[in-house]
């Protein structure tokens, strides 16, 4: 009873990671006629090594184009009916093939191939040397969260993001079409999320092979892993075998396969790696967990108010941005559609608000049209880096006053500014009566139509920002 129990829950296991995991647009289903037993390499599929680099291996389905292959391989899984694999160090590796069919995926027996000579040439990789340190060095990484509930680099050790994000769509900053969005939670205000505590280390290894150890301080079911990991440098992916990120007990058990991984970002001090949340293991839709590291350079070197903020975004020159050079006046309205929001100090946006019912679905973001249909900051440029301003607040009423702009793209305000924005939020400036400017938003011909403005969090690391539209000055 107890073997049926386990086939069972392992082929729910391989159904959700495919269906959850590749996302293809629309399956091709054969039929239901294929068995384990007809999925056998040189009738099924074929593994051939390249004639010139044997370290390329390629993987061909051989089947009808009616099935869907389905390929679990040393670099991750795929549903191409030719795969290319690269890999860098000598070893036997195993390959599964199967089919999606209209009865279900099916799967033949594994089959393993041989590489018999390392190639330096594939981890001559700037993904390889950040996270490992290169070829003969190791590199440890923390998840970014101690027992003091601190976070060092991030807001957080836990964010969610939809399924169709990837390193194009976080590190790149590409838009697609498709689940994209992501919630960033403050751990200070989220800390049920997971517990504070020592959750361990990961040792990414490129001494004699790609190795990995990860102490699971916080996971007494999981203790210490040893393992091998590769990168797809191609799609900025990982494969982890016998080994998984360091990750939370609450959320251990929704994951099909933690050693399925896409890199989401990788410097020299900070990592997100992304596994996808299971629907049946969970009982929430299906999206990607990222969880956030930092390496031990970083850790130890870290003090408290001794590191500089990262940049926004923001390239452009606040003072001709801020105005205009056919007229030295602009006016900017806050935007009816998206008001405001918070972001972390690189200027990435923390809520997934696009129109007004985004912020009244959320529940608590409060949202009041006629008091922010009235607010709007105009700009009169006087001198080179200043000038006057009037701020309308929701009551009509207005506040006036001398500005100026410094080197770090701060609107800096002669007087501390706040009024209403809606119910208990306020549009408010630092205590020291700045704003700075997070991002923009041109049109075709490099115009700023839209405006980001922040508000830097005294106690967080985080931006309170205000999105302003450009209008004509009446």
């Amino acid at each position: 009873m107890n073997r049926v129990i386990k086939l069972c829950a392992m082929l729910i296991a391989w159904v959700s990671v495919w269906m959850g995991g590749c996302t293809p647009e629309e399956f091709e289903l054969g039929d239901i006629d294929v068995n384990p037993q007809d999925l056998v390499e040189g009738i099924a599929f074929k593994i051939e090594h390249d004639a010139e680099n044997p370290n390329i291996v390629y993987l061909t389905s051989l089947m009808d184009g009616r099935y869907t292959p389905l390929w679990d391989h040393p670099q991750g899984r795929s549903q191409e009916r030719r795969v290319t694999l690269k890999i860098p160090f000598e070893g036997t590796y195993e390959v599964k093939f199967g089919v999606q069919t209209r009865g279900g995926i099916v799967f033949g027996d594994p089959v393993t191939f041989t590489i018999d000579d390392f190639y330096a040439g594939f981890v001559d990789h700037e993904l390889w040397e950040l996270l490992s340190g290169g070829v003969g060095q190791e590199k440890i990484w923390y998840l970014d969260l101690d027992e003091e509930g601190l976070s060092r680099y991030f807001v957080g050790p836990l964010f969610f993001y939809g399924m169709d994000d990837s390193w194009e769509t976080v590190t790149e900053g590409k838009t697609v079409e498709g689940d994209s969005w992501n919630w960033k939670p403050d751990y200070k205000g989220n800390s049920w999320l997971m517990a504070a505590g020592d959750y361990g280390t990961m040792t990414f290894s490129l001494k004699d092979g790609a190795t990995v150890r990860v102490d699971h301080r916080m996971l007494s079911n999981r203790g210490i892993e040893q393992g091998t990991y590769m990168i797809d440098t191609d799609n900025y992916t990982m494969r982890m075998n016998d080994a998984s990120p360091l990750h939370n007990v609450e959320r251990d058990g929704h994951v099909v396969d933690w050693g399925n991984i896409r890199i989401l970002s990788l410097t020299e001090d900070y990592m997100q790696l992304a596994v996808i949340r299971d629907k049946a293991l969970s009982g929430e839709e299906p999206c990607l967990l990222v969880y956030n590291f930092i390496s031990k350079d970083y850790k130890d070197n870290w003090e408290p108010g001794n590191q500089p903020d990262p940049e926004p975004p923001y390239e452009g020159n606040a003072n001709e941005d801020l105005t205009t050079s056919t007229s030295t006046m602009k006016k900017w309205m806050l935007s009816l559609n998206t008001p405001y929001n918070w972001t972390n100090l690189a200027g990435e946006l923390l809520n997934d608000w696009s129109d007004p019912s985004s912020y009244l679905s959320s529940g608590w973001a409060p949202y009041d049209a006629n008091l922010i249909q009235h607010i709007s900051l105009t700009l009169d440029k006087t001198g080179t880096n200043s000038g006057r301003y009037i701020f309308t607040a929701g009551s009509g009423g207005n506040i006036t006053g001398i500005y100026s702009t410094d080197e770090h793209n701060n609107i800096v305000f002669d007087q501390v500014i706040s009024f209403t924005l809606s119910d208990w939020l306020a549009l408010s400036t630092t205590d020291e009566g700045m704003l700075r400017i997070i991002d923009v938003d041109r049109d075709p011909t490099g115009h700023v139509t839209g405006l980001w403005l922040g508000k830097r969090d005294s106690d967080k690391p985080e931006y309170q920002v205000y999105r302003f539209e450009s209008t004509p000055v009446n």
